[in-house]
């Protein structure tokens, strides 16, 4: 959301005068206003530096003295940072919203204890953020009068006030500053009071754009023909507000240029980024298809070893039994030879007993004959 940078009212006119001593702690009133300006913040969790300034005089809608709040005397500082700001921005608020602000502050600051050091323990514990967080199960409520107390206390532009101050701007529509605390004029009196209580929460891009072209709307309806330009020209976008004007017809126009060349830079930028993602597809996938036939070379490779695994294993059988086969060969041809030598001396015995047979048959056969003779004789 475009936000506007609107200051105060109250000031615009007005010259600024640093003040380099802080307000008097009596009940007299000074002769002159006093206004708050804040420096910016150093970082820390202390509160932020302010300066009072000397404004020109103008009367009080709803006057704030010391007298006014209190336990005065415990937080005098903070005392005089909400008078002060208080009499600025009183100046552009409905006199029975001023009037309401006075009371919300002075019944907060009677209950709420800012005494010692601050701390994001100890700021997030108070009532007042806590509504404004919208923290601990609390409801989130964006009412002004809290942001003016925080802001008083804490300054606009302390680092725990950083997300509360953006949701303000959003609520309301304009830029929330850090160096002073301001309440932005609001032509719709029931949108004003609604942001005032905190009724408005903050809103999405489209809820927020919706709600401009109703108030936009509203505007022409309510305002004359003569002021209709200025009145709608409060709800537009600052980008809007100088549309007719040459020279920012001119700077839209080289800014438009200069977007269309990044534009076209960018649509080259991702025509080769598409390029190269379908080449790296490609790569992918052929890288996907060599991968899955290494995958089956290797399990034909592991299905080959594991024949050959069995092959070897078979081979160590064969040669296992041929071994045996020969170690039984061997000893069958001990054994013939073993044979063969039994056989010859079998042979050689038997040899010598035919020829001892023969012989004695022989001598046998002679002695016989020679008897017979002899037989015959006698």
């Amino acid at each position: 959301m475009v936000k506007l940078r609107l200051t105060n009212n109250s000031s615009t006119k007005e010259k600024d005068t640093p003040m380099p001593a802080t307000p008097s702690n009596g009940q007299v009133d000074l002769p002159f206003r006093l206004g708050l300006r804040f420096r910016p913040h150093d970082g820390t969790t202390r509160a932020q530096d302010r300066d009072f300034i000397k404004l020109t005089n103008a009367p009080a809608k709803v006057p704030m003295h010391q007298r006014d709040l209190p336990c005065v005397y415990k937080a005098a500082r903070l005392a005089e940072s909400i008078i002060a700001a208080f009499k600025e921005v009183e100046q552009t608020m409905p006199l029975d919203l001023a009037v309401k602000l006075k009371q919300a502050v002075v019944q907060t600051l009677g209950i709420t204890s800012t005494a010692g050091c601050i701390s994001k323990t100890k700021v997030s514990t108070l009532m007042p953020y806590l509504r404004l967080a919208g923290k601990h199960g609390i409801k989130k409520q964006l009412g002004y009068p809290d942001w003016f107390f925080l802001a008083a206390w804490l300054g606009p532009g302390h680092p725990f006030l950083e997300s509360i101050r953006k949701d303000m701007s959003d609520v309301w529509g304009v830029e929330f500053p850090t160096d002073a605390i301001i309440y932005p004029a609001i032509l719709n009196r029931e949108t004003e009071e609604r942001l005032f209580n905190g009724e408005i929460a903050p809103a999405t891009n489209e809820e927020s754009l919706e709600e401009r072209a109703k108030a936009i709307m509203k505007t022409i309806n309510e305002s004359s023909v003569n002021g209709l330009s200025a009145a709608i020209k409060d709800h537009l976008p600052d980008a809007f507000k100088d549309f007719g004007d040459s020279n920012r017809m001119h700077t839209l126009e080289t800014s438009l240029a200069s977007t269309n060349r990044d534009l076209e830079h960018a649509r080259k930028q991702v025509n080769s980024l598409e390029k190269e993602l379908a080449e790296s597809k490609a790569l992918q996938a052929k890288t996907k298809n060599d991968m899955e036939t290494l995958r089956k070379e290797l399990k034909q490779l592991k299905a080959a070893q594991g024949s050959t695994n069995n092959v070897k294993k078979d081979l160590g059988v064969l040669r296992a039994t041929v071994t045996g086969m020969e170690a039984k060969v061997l000893k069958g041809e001990r054994d013939m030879i073993t044979l063969r030598n039994e056989v010859a001396h079998s042979a050689e015995k038997a040899e010598k007993a035919l020829e001892t047979g023969a012989l004695v048959l022989s001598v046998l056969s002679t002695s016989g004959g020679q008897k017979r003779k002899m037989d015959e004789i006698s």
